[in-house]
């Protein structure tokens, strides 16, 4: 199991627009072999973040899913991201967190 986390900033006044123009790849990636999970979220104390979380079944999946992914066009909303972090992390094991 591999996991992408982390965040990617832009103008605040702009981060709703940012959002909206994501919903297409959010929803076509969801429907990707081995994605578990995919989302972009506004983040709830930093107005210029937008928070990013995959879950993919392996890294060769998530390989896959970026060499597919259309080139960005940041012209179509005119957001451009400010900078971005994004981190891959392979996973071990998986177990339910107790309360």
């Amino acid at each position: 199991m591999v996991i992408v986390a982390g965040y990617i900033e832009v103008d605040p006044a702009l981060r709703e627009a940012f959002l909206v123009s994501r919903q297409d790849a959010i929803v076509r990636s969801r429907t990707e072999v081995g994605c578990i999970e995919y989302t972009f979220s506004a983040d709830s104390s930093d107005a210029s973040r937008v928070r990013v979380f995959e879950v993919w079944e392996s890294g060769e999946l998530l390989d896959a899913h970026l060499e597919r992914r259309p080139p960005a066009k940041s012209g179509s909303v005119g957001v451009v991201p400010r900078s971005r972090e994004l981190l891959r992390y392979e996973v071990g094991t998986v177990e339910p967190l107790r309360s």
